[in-house]
């Protein structure tokens, strides 16, 4: 069923929407060839943004994130 794709389907890598068009997000443009320069302008500006705040992400290490302890309630995978 389309909609259990939509709840519980792995999310792609990249997602951008026309939020003015589509309000509930259902249409994902990001590969959309119209859209190309909004998606390289976004993309770029969020890894500035990652590398300005150090992010381990982008700048190494994140797989530090990794050796956090758990300390949720449910069962850990």
């Amino acid at each position: 069923m389309v909609l259990d794709e939509l709840s519980f389907g792995k999310r792609p890598e990249f997602e951008l929407y026309k939020i003015s068009k589509d309000p509930n997000q259902q249409r994902n443009v990001a590969a959309n060839p119209e859209y190309k320069a909004v998606f390289k302008k976004l993309s770029k500006q969020l890894t500035d943004d990652l590398r300005a705040t150090e992010d381990l992400r982008v700048i190494g290490g994140g797989e530090k994130f990794d050796t956090y302890k758990y300390i949720g309630g449910a069962p850990r995978k």
